[in-house]
């Protein structure tokens, strides 16, 4: 069964998925500071992987343009493009599996 995820800049992303009753990546910020970078990623990505596995509609807490280069966010994307299919633009930013924007967004932004 398909639910919604909600992704974004802290605290935005939060805010929104109480909001609107959706998903979010959420470990408690004890456990997030005690993560390094490389396990909070590796965490991060499991669960965005378990969400795609569950057919999960992507949606932005913040505007598309707003997304900042470097940030957990930007890197859930590009993870993300690998199996996006269709970006959809609307009050709402949602992802749904389109391939290749990761490297698309990657060359953009000089990563």
């Amino acid at each position: 069964m398909s639910s919604t995820t909600v992704l974004g800049h802290f605290p935005g992303y939060i805010v929104l998925s109480n909001k609107i009753g959706a998903r979010r990546f959420d470990i408690g910020p004890v456990a997030w500071a005690a993560l390094s970078p490389a396990n909070a990623w590796a965490a991060n990505r499991h669960f965005l992987d378990t969400m795609i596995q569950a057919d999960d509609t992507f949606v932005l807490s913040v505007n598309r343009r707003l997304v900042r280069p470097g940030t957990w966010l930007f890197r859930e994307l590009v993870h993300l493009s690998d199996d996006i299919f269709s970006l959809h633009f609307g009050d709402r930013f949602s992802l749904q599996f389109l391939r290749g924007l990761g490297s698309a967004m990657e060359k953009s932004e000089g990563a």
